[in-house]
């Protein structure tokens, strides 16, 4: 596979990838435009499968890590090193970010909204 081949493969990682986290991202943002900063009173939002909402950030992350990874073994003198390392690509770093920064949202929610009901000693 020739270089320009790989481009295009890693760019549609990308677009791909976005596309899997963009139900998460709009999910998020709308609600804390509605409920935090009270910019939408009057839309109701739709509410989406969870699976939906984590599995496409999870499915973005891991294609795009897929992407930008460069894992090698190397043996020296007896010795093998696993040796794992990132090249630079921008657009599949940013999907990366992106989606784990929204999934980081999603969790930290879950996470103070369970332990809101929790009685404390």
């Amino acid at each position: 596979m020739n270089n320009a081949h790989r481009v295009r493969l890693h760019n549609l990682t990308a677009i791909f990838g976005l596309l899997a986290a963009t139900p998460a991202i709009l999910f998020v943002s709308f609600n804390i435009m509605k409920y935090q900063l009270g910019w939408l009173p009057d839309i109701d939002i739709i509410t989406v499968h969870p699976a939906i909402l984590i599995g496409g950030g999870v499915f973005a992350v891991l294609a795009n890590t897929w992407s930008v990874q460069a894992l090698r073994i190397v043996q020296e003198d007896k010795m093998s090193w696993l040796m794992f390392a990132f090249r630079n690509r921008g657009l599949n770093l940013a999907v990366i970010l992106i989606a784990a920064g929204f999934l980081l949202v999603m969790f930290a929610y879950i996470i103070v909204e369970n332990l809101s009901d929790v009685p404390m000693a």
